[in-house]
């Protein structure tokens, strides 16, 4: 994998188990997964965890849009969840790609 994206993973799964997230500094969501930055999402290469937070906000964001609507951060959210989600596909890509790779120089 590409060691230039590493990223601390024990921060971010310490962000992911957090019972309150907080975007734009203005509001505070109870039970909301963490509010991580485009740019972040784009150093993450380990494929469980970014499995793992797409998982929780596709459940956040399909337990509560009222409060999201409300506050007017539900496109923030799934920006989020879509980069996730690309950056997730991106990683099996590169992943595949690696393993065929080994896999034509062993053969």
């Amino acid at each position: 994998m590409c060691d230039s994206y590493a990223v601390n993973v024990s921060a971010l799964y310490a962000l992911s188990n957090g019972k309150c997230g907080r975007i734009n500094n203005k509001y505070y969501i109870k039970n909301s997964p963490p509010y991580i930055d485009l740019y972040t999402i784009k150093k993450i290469t380990d494929v469980y965890r970014l499995k793992v937070l797409e998982q929780n906000y596709d459940e956040f964001l399909e337990r509560s849009p009222q409060i999201l609507l409300l506050y007017n951060i539900f496109g923030e959210y799934l920006d989020i969840r879509d980069a996730l989600i690309i950056q997730k596909n991106r990683m099996m890509r590169i992943l595949k790609l690696n393993e065929y790779k080994i896999m034509n120089i062993v053969y």
